[in-house]
């Protein structure tokens, strides 16, 4: 029988496998719509944010986990291809608000369709890997 400390390293490798092919297969389906991996998560930063409160490329290179001139070179790239729309924060002159044109969100919508394969394929390794993780026989998980 395998020690709890031996179950939870397991699990915690199949929970990190599974997001893994989860976010592998995602990239392959931005990749297969012309989108590298930054401007995929660019994309899909702003669609978590009402429109106007991502206004500078500071705060989304910061949800990004990116640097700046990364940021920026990804919303010059959507920008060209139609996908985000730029206009000047008229509160604070130096920034942008940001925002998806329709197109971008379609383009979204139809990879996050086929991503939803994906995710019901790892879904209940996820589930179970978790579910392991914070409701062990011990007591260890949860807290």
């Amino acid at each position: 029988m395998a020690t709890a400390s031996k179950r939870h390293g397991l699990a915690v490798g199949e929970f990190c496998l599974a997001v893994q092919r989860f976010l592998r297969a995602s990239e392959r389906f931005a990749g297969e719509a012309g989108l590298n991996t930054v401007e995929y998560d660019l994309l899909l930063a702003l669609s978590a944010h009402p429109r106007g409160t991502c206004s500078s490329i500071a705060v989304l290179s910061e949800r990004l986990l990116s640097q700046h001139h990364v940021a920026a070179g990804a919303v010059t790239r959507l920008s060209e291809k139609e996908l985000l729309s730029t206009e000047r924060n008229q509160r604070d002159r130096r920034s942008l608000i940001l925002s998806l044109t329709n197109k971008g969100k379609l383009l979204l919508k139809d990879i996050a369709l086929r991503s939803i394969g994906e995710l019901n394929a790892q879904g209940p390794r996820m589930i179970d890997s978790l579910s392991l993780l914070m409701h062990d026989e011990n007591g260890a998980g949860g807290s």
